[in-house]
């Protein structure tokens, strides 16, 4: 996911709240399907993705065909769309 190692325990521990794009970043780079995606944004405090928004739509295709974080980035780019942060 591009993170350091020590910044997923710091997350366990408490000690460090991800943002949205964030977390969609660690559940990329894990392969997480979407429900999994979904659940992790509610426990993060953090709005699922929503179809219905072009960049939400994107990173859906991405979670479903386990495109990856590098991917995603890329598909977001290629549409003139912000990347994962």
């Amino acid at each position: 996911a591009g993170r350091e190692r020590s910044y997923c325990y710091h997350i366990w521990d408490g000690k460090k709240k991800p943002g949205r794009d964030k977390i969609i970043r660690l559940c990329l780079a894990a392969g997480l399907d979407c429900r999994q995606v979904k659940r992790a944004l509610e426990c993060g405090g953090q709005p699922t993705l929503y179809p219905r928004n072009t960049r939400d739509a994107v990173l859906i295709h991405c979670v479903e065909t386990r495109a990856g974080v590098n991917r995603a980035d890329a598909l977001l780019d290629e549409l003139g769309l912000e990347p994962l942060g």
